[in-house]
């Protein structure tokens, strides 16, 4: 009997063995798995950090053309404000001049029709 026993103990020994075999291949298959699945996990961060890097790009370029628009704009309605300021002087310019041309009367009745139309002409 012992060698029966001898027998089945170097068979259990070679299961063993190829049961190691068997799981080591395995290990070594899904590591190779896993670093695919790194790799492609890398390239795919390196994608998000690019573009998270042009659409920060984009937002400050874009916010700069609001700061640039907003100056802009407030630049164009002082320039109005400014310019509607010296329409109202000149028109208060001209009503007093057109007053005074009144009062001057009939001596001036010549002149006037000559001032008045070129008054009325800078009115319009």
């Amino acid at each position: 009997m012992p060698c029966r026993s001898n027998v089945q103990s170097q068979v259990l020994y070679w299961d063993t063995v190829v049961c190691v075999h068997q799981i080591s291949y395995q290990s070594h298959s899904r590591l190779r798995v896993n670093e695919k699945k790194t790799i492609d996990l890398e390239r795919e961060r390196e994608q998000y950090n690019n573009q998270t890097v042009q659409l920060l790009k984009s937002l400050k370029e874009l916010s700069e053309q609001r700061d640039m628009t907003e100056a802009e704009l407030k630049d164009e309605v002082l320039a109005r404000i400014g310019a509607e300021k010296q329409l109202q002087a000149a028109e208060k310019a001209l009503e007093h001049l057109e007053m005074a041309l009144r009062l001057t009367g009939a001596q001036m009745s010549e002149l006037q029709e000559h001032i008045m139309p070129d008054v009325h002409k800078l009115r319009g």
